[in-house]
């Protein structure tokens, strides 16, 4: 059967039609991947700068070095020849009969936690440093207990503003720390607690700060206290 001119024309039309609607097709599918693509990886951004507010002190393992450069990044330090203490936890009686820190009894890690039900346990080890970290949720409150054997990076956290500030309460001086973490439009804030007892470091974090925590601060102080000392 001979094809006309003609016929031959339109057949063509019909198989260039059918080739620009798949490429329609196709191309629109790719951009609707990329979209959700996009979109996933927003949210994944907003849950890793979430999840970083509560492990940025914890999951540091650095040691502070007193030959290291200030963190251009610290917003507000109080500096140590002119204390400003803030009377704080319903107590403005300083622990002027403080022991030496010879007299602190060795005490596993482990022992340090009150009896709370957790919801993870974290445990640090590495060259001699040893740590544990555990996370206790209440009512949208995430509060992270966090025990070492040294001192973490709590000043010069890689891509964090730190502001610190001295208070003190019936068992000494502690320190508070904001950590701001900005990633493009998203801010994040994240707070810890943090003294020294004897040769262990002891560190709070939550991510607000009301009474609630504040109570289970001089509540996990009291316990240390007699853990260590009686």
């Amino acid at each position: 059967m001979k094809i006309s001119y003609k016929d031959f024309l339109i057949l063509l039309l019909v198989i260039t039609q059918i080739f620009l609607i798949f490429h329609i097709v196709f191309k629109t599918e790719n951009n609707h991947l990329y979209n959700s693509y996009s979109t996933n990886n927003l949210s994944d951004t907003k849950e890793d700068v979430r999840k970083h507010d509560m492990l940025n002190v914890g999951g540091n393992n650095n040691t502070n070095n007193s030959s290291e450069k200030p963190n251009s990044n610290i917003l507000n330090i109080t500096r140590a020849n002119n204390l400003h203490f803030t009377e704080d936890l319903n107590s403005s009686v300083l622990y002027h009969t403080r022991k030496n820190d010879s007299t602190v009894k060795n005490i596993s890690l482990s022992k340090f936690f009150m009896d709370l039900p957790y919801s993870n346990t974290i445990r640090i080890s590495e060259e001699g440093k040893e740590g544990i970290i555990k996370t206790y949720t209440e009512d949208g409150r995430i509060i992270n207990f966090d025990v070492r054997n040294y001192k973490p990076n709590l000043d010069n956290p890689r891509y964090v503003k730190v502001s610190k500030e001295i208070r003190s309460f019936k068992y000494g001086v502690y320190y508070k720390y904001t950590f701001t973490v900005q990633y493009n439009n998203i801010t994040s804030v994240s707070y810890c607690y943090y003294r020294r007892v004897g040769k262990y470091y002891i560190i709070m974090e939550f991510n607000k700060e009301d009474e609630f925590v504040k109570d289970m601060w001089l509540r996990w102080n009291e316990y240390i206290e007699n853990l260590l000392y009686q």
